[in-house]
């Protein structure tokens, strides 16, 4: 028999963090108002790009195989960027407290510190 337990759906789809980080047409980077679709051979586009391109090719852009026009809605590349959006704005949030805590702590240091200098003086 076949080796592999049927695994060919699972090859086929790419993991997740090989998921394409802007449209392989424009170049243009993945965000929340990005409205991203896959071809039947699993390349990534922006909708106005795989649409622009099949106007003048039925072909894909990157591999050369027939689209037949069909572009589905990358959903999981979709959710990806999402979840990349939102820990980035987790992020800054969190950024943004611990630079007001720091600032606090500087300004009590600063002044804790300056009798120490005049006394090296």
């Amino acid at each position: 028999g076949r080796r592999g337990g049927g695994r060919e759906g699972a090859d086929a789809q790419p993991a997740a963090d090989a998921l394409p980080f802007a449209c392989m047409l424009c170049r243009t980077p993945w965000t929340v108002k990005s409205d991203p679709v896959v071809t039947k051979c699993g390349h990534h586009f922006c909708e106005a790009c795989a649409c622009a391109h099949f106007a003048t090719s039925k072909r894909c852009s990157v591999c050369n195989q027939l689209t037949h026009g069909i572009f589905n809605a990358a959903k999981r590349l979709r959710e990806q960027i999402k979840a990349a959006a939102a820990a980035a704005a987790a992020l800054q949030r969190t950024a943004s407290d611990d630079e007001d805590d720091v600032g606090g702590e500087r300004a009590g240091l600063a002044t804790s510190r300056e009798p120490e200098r005049s006394k090296l003086a």
